[in-house]
């Protein structure tokens, strides 16, 4: 009866600092708790204000900060299939790791030094994350990083595809010879479509700049998810010799989705291609990096399975086959 009577006046009390302390949260005034209290009533925080974090409040704390919050949408795609490694055609290929931080700082560091104007593409080049994806193009090598890099500049600085012609890529992009489609697959990706039947005009400085901005928008469409890569979706059903791009078209083309937007691509998806188009692909192939090699696909119409497990049920209404 005395433990009883003990325990009420205990929760009498509590109840009484608890009103005196509303909206007070600096004000301590309960370190422990009574050892009258019973281990349940201590466990739903009624003896103390504040208890000790233990492991498991530390990672709902760190979820809660956003520490977690990549691993857990990595987490909430599907499992990899055969024709899609998260890792490879997905996500980016290396974890953020102190190594990986400090290659990078010293491919920045470099890149300071070798380039005369640095800072005015600062915005890009001191960006962790296109450091990290030009880092994984080349293994790791901060010197040859550094020089994929600097082609990459290059590159922008001719075409500068940060400055956005609207009324070019209206005209350009007309007839959906490129475009983006308005939804992602299954993986969470953006898939850039290629249909070079429908092309429209003649300028291939144009083109080409109309193509950087389609990929640099692709990339925009995976902020904040868990995919950062884009798929390309080409369709190749009247693919011939004579609508066939010029040579410096195609060589451009290809810098730019290997060297300019490195790791940025998942897959490419090469639909319906003619016999003939094997004698342009043979030209091309000793200019393709091995790895982007690996992400090159030929499918067929028929091909319906592939295409499921690659951009998902809804494959034909995305690429518009």
């Amino acid at each position: 009866q005395n433990s009883s009577c003990t325990r009420a006046r205990s929760h009498i009390t509590k109840d009484l600092l608890r009103r005196l302390t509303h909206n007070k949260p600096n004000l301590q005034v309960w370190d422990k708790p009574s050892r009258s209290l019973s281990r349940r009533s201590c466990a739903r925080g009624h003896g103390r204000l504040e208890r000790r974090p233990t492991r498991r409040r530390h990672r709902l704390l760190r979820a809660r900060r956003g520490v977690d919050v990549a691993k857990d949408r990595i987490m909430s795609l599907p499992p990899d299939t055969k024709r899609v490694t998260k890792r490879w055609h997905v996500v980016p290929t290396d974890d953020e790791t102190p190594a990986r931080a400090k290659a990078a700082a010293e491919l920045e560091a470099r890149l300071r030094k070798e380039v005369a104007d640095f800072d005015s593409w600062a915005w890009y080049a001191a960006d962790g994350a296109v450091l990290r994806r030009f880092l994984t193009a080349r293994d790791g090598d901060v010197p040859k990083a550094a020089a994929l890099l600097k082609q990459a500049l290059a590159w922008r600085r001719k075409r500068k595809p940060h400055v956005v012609d609207y009324a070019e890529v209206e005209k350009e992009s007309r007839t959906g010879k490129l475009r983006v489609a308005p939804a992602l697959d299954r993986w969470g990706r953006p898939v850039v479509v290629f249909d070079n039947s429908v092309q429209n005009t003649k300028d291939p400085a144009a083109q080409l700049r109309c193509l950087a901005f389609v990929l640099e928008h692709a990339l925009r469409r995976v902020d904040g998810t868990a995919a950062s890569k884009y798929v390309i979706f080409m369709h190749l059903n009247d693919f011939s010799l004579l609508n066939n791009p010029p040579w410096s078209v195609t060589k451009e083309t290809m810098e730019m989705l290997m060297c300019c937007f490195a790791e940025c691509c998942g897959h490419i998806v090469l639909h319906n291609a003619p016999s003939v188009f094997s004698m342009v692909f043979s030209m091309c192939k000793p200019f393709i990096d091995p790895k982007t090699g690996t992400k090159i696909v030929f499918v067929k119409d028929g091909d319906d399975a592939a295409c499921r497990d690659i951009i998902g049920d809804d494959w034909r209404a995305l690429a518009g086959a």
